[in-house]
């Protein structure tokens, strides 16, 4: 959004679950510049969309937008296996304790929730993980039933907590962390677009 680089092409990404559309400009909502910002676009593309939406679903929500429908694309995340980064469980687990520092952790909460009985702890976004919150942690996941538990966090989370690794008794614990890929429908289409973009420059 650094209005003074003169980019070739401009791309508009909003939440599924908190369109554009739907929210203010700060400090009322959490919108930057007004609505009709939407007009600098060539694209949009509504992320974290749920994985299975029907074709109505895909067109109410581009109706509220009032954007060309062509040019509005969905992502998804698909989540993959969580990896250990901690000591592992050899039984299915059964409670997690889901430790994350993002802005918005509700995603993969409740695809989590889906699977595993849950509770979790919630840091500000970027947090910087310190030793102290490594004990609190921990302290918190001893509260649960002794077998078939662990912690899982993101894998942004999981760069900032490697670092305390070697220092703190993480190894000790079963920490995983849930890698994500994201996939965009009808995406030979999008990709397609960029690779006529860059042909041209």
């Amino acid at each position: 959004q650094h209005r003074a680089v003169k980019a070739g092409k401009n791309i508009l990404i909003t939440d599924y679950q908190s369109l554009f559309y739907d929210d203010l400009v700060m400090p009322a909502g959490n919108l930057r510049e007004w609505k009709s910002g939407r007009k600098r676009a060539d694209w949009i593309i509504v992320s974290k969309s749920p994985q299975y939406l029907d074709e109505n679903q895909k067109k109410n929500t581009v109706q509220k937008l009032k954007f060309n429908p062509s040019r509005v694309f969905f992502s998804s995340i698909i989540y993959g296996l969580s990896i250990p980064f901690g000591k592992t469980i050899e039984s299915d687990i059964k409670h997690v304790l889901l430790v994350t520092g993002i802005a918005n952790s509700k995603p993969l909460l409740h695809e989590l929730q889906s699977k595993f009985e849950v509770e979790s702890i919630s840091f500000s976004d970027h947090h910087n993980f310190t030793l102290d919150d490594i004990e609190t942690i921990h302290q918190k996941f001893g509260t649960f039933a002794p077998d078939r538990k662990a912690i899982i966090t993101t894998e942004k989370d999981f760069m900032r907590l490697s670092e305390l690794i070697e220092t703190s008794d993480i190894k000790n614990y079963p920490w995983y962390y849930q890698p994500i890929e994201v996939k965009i429908d009808r995406e030979e289409i999008f990709n397609n677009l960029i690779y006529q973009y860059v042909d041209t420059i």
